[in-house]
């Protein structure tokens, strides 16, 4: 049976409805519905048709396109100057007049399917083979070549955000920024625009909820009157309303204004750190040098490794004290009635009217040094540790090594004739 224009072009409209319809049922409702035009000659389907059936059903309400999508992610000024059509569109299903048309061209597909049915047995006797199966197979098969393409095109897509993100310098608020003022700039009707999700230089998941926030303070500071969100099959969409150029590069100077302030101060916070760190170095470097303490005297200097401890006075019997202390064995308790007291050596009566800490106080060991070299000590009784002591003989005595450190410098700083 010869059909005409119309009745060919019903029949393109009604597969198209079916088509809608069956994505629909797969797709959430706050998602748009994917359609792609496709072509069959068993079908006598044309893609041309298919763009006009979509006209119609747009025109008649039935449906509002939200967007197209063009080959290799191509956006619509892109594709213009390319000549590309669209190869799929995300509807709206605007009801309930998608269901009223839907059922009008319904019957009329069962009008066409029996005035034919009629025709056919009238003018032959041939049976036609069912072809159900076979149609339905090569419909599934070509659904999942379509998948399994707009897969491999989104994982494209991503990959190449990726790279992009990794080989831009600019900081992704920043070129956020530059984006909206360029596309600002250049809206056509100057009051509205819309930004993919792609473009920006947010990863995924977690870097839209970034995004928004940041939108957010750039709507509070009047960049423009609102955004939307819209998600759907082939990404995620950001609208601005009535955006404000001059609101926009005044948000962006304020920005960069902070930012230099903030890389001043980081600046200066690295070079206390460095300082720090340059500091604590040589800290370590010194303690790693003086794990060993060794007393020594030279001219009647009193030394501590090269810490001048004191100069004891060419009169009097305390450095005549210390040399005894010093010819002893280490750790020897040593008490005031076994001084030497015969010969020409009477120490015993020399400091018989001083205690031997006061002694020591005048030989520069006091504090923390006296505690090192002394561990005990009294007026008339003290045992002293030796020439030699180490950072562990400090520690199991309970010396405070840096105050320890310390004295020695203040009495180096003392007694030194620098």
């Amino acid at each position: 049976m010869d059909l005409t224009p119309e009745e060919k072009f019903n029949q393109v409209v009604w597969w198209a409805l079916q088509e809608i319809k069956k994505e629909s049922l797969a797709t959430p409702k706050e998602k748009c519905v994917y359609f792609e035009p496709q072509s069959s000659d068993n079908l006598n389907l044309s893609i041309i048709d298919q763009r006009r059936a979509l006209k119609l059903l747009e025109k008649e309400g039935t449906i509002n396109i939200q967007n197209e999508k063009y080959p290799l992610g191509i956006m619509g000024v892109g594709a213009e100057l390319y000549n590309w059509k669209p190869i799929g569109y995300f509807l709206n299903i605007l009801q309930p007049k998608f269901d009223e048309i839907y059922e009008k061209f319904r019957k009329l597909n069962e009008k066409y399917q029996f005035q034919y049915a009629q025709i056919k047995e009238i003018f032959t006797n041939e049976v036609i083979p069912d072809r159900t199966a076979e149609i339905e197979k090569e419909m599934r098969e070509e659904r999942i070549r379509q998948s399994e393409r707009i897969e491999r095109e989104r994982l494209h897509k991503e990959q190449m955000k990726q790279d992009r993100i990794l080989r831009t310098p600019v900081d992704k608020y920043a070129h956020a920024l530059d984006l909206i003022i360029e596309r600002a700039e250049y809206a056509e009707d100057g009051n509205s625009f819309s930004i993919e999700f792609y473009d920006f230089n947010f990863e995924q998941m977690i870097g839209s909820r970034m995004l928004e926030k940041f939108l957010t303070e750039m709507q509070k500071y009047g960049c423009f009157e609102n955004y939307t969100r819209t998600n759907y099959a082939g990404g995620t969409r950001f609208g601005f309303i009535n955006p404000s150029i001059k609101k926009l590069k005044e948000f962006k100077e304020k920005r960069e204004k902070q930012e230099t302030k903030t890389d001043r101060f980081n600046e200066e916070v690295l070079k206390t750190q460095q300082l720090l760190d340059k500091l604590e170095r040589d800290i370590k470097k010194k303690a790693r040098e003086e794990e060993q303490f060794e007393v020594k005297v030279k001219d009647r200097y009193i030394l501590v490794n090269d810490y001048l401890l004191s100069k004891p006075h060419a009169v009097g019997s305390n450095l005549e004290f210390f040399e005894y202390l010093r010819s002893k064995s280490a750790n020897t308790k040593i008490e005031r009635n076994s001084l030497p007291d015969f010969g020409g050596l009477s120490l015993k009566q020399d400091v018989k009217n001083k205690s031997f800490i006061k002694i020591l106080n005048e030989l520069g060991f006091k504090g923390e040094i006296l505690k090192a070299f002394f561990p005990k000590r009294g007026k008339n009784m003290l045992t002293y540790k030796g020439d030699k002591i180490t950072k562990k003989d400090l520690e199991k005595a309970g010396v405070k090594i840096p105050l320890f450190l310390k004295e020695l410098e203040v009495a180096h700083l003392k007694n030194s004739p620098e």
